[in-house]
């Protein structure tokens, strides 16, 4: 990804609010998580989010919802409607203030 320094095919990027972000390589995704481009475009720690909806605020798509049942803090977390339809501009891994969101970028095809 241009910008953070990350290589697209290889990386994730992770939120962290005003902190720069951080390199860490692609992780396996459980079944059922993935997109039509064969991977999951953003993942969140439901456990950890505080459902202050940044997230939700700033996607260019809007297809940021909170879940209907609270997690274990009680709050009702932040998740992807449709992986499909995200850009992974990891605009919202940015401006996440509990660094619960991870972004990844399919690789190029070709």
């Amino acid at each position: 990804m241009r910008g953070f320094g990350l290589e697209a095919e290889n990386c994730c990027i992770i939120g962290g609010g005003s902190t720069a972000a951080r390199r860490r390589p692609r992780q396996a995704v459980p079944a059922g998580r993935w997109g039509a481009w064969g991977v999951e475009r953003v993942r969140f720690q439901k456990d950890r989010c505080k459902g202050c909806g940044l997230c939700a605020a700033v996607c260019p798509r809007r297809i940021i919802r909170f879940e209907e049942h609270p997690n274990r803090l009680g709050y009702l977390p932040a998740a992807v409607a449709d992986q499909d339809r995200c850009v992974s501009c990891a605009l919202c891994a940015i401006v996440c203030p509990d660094l619960v969101i991870s972004v990844f970028r399919p690789a190029a095809q070709g």
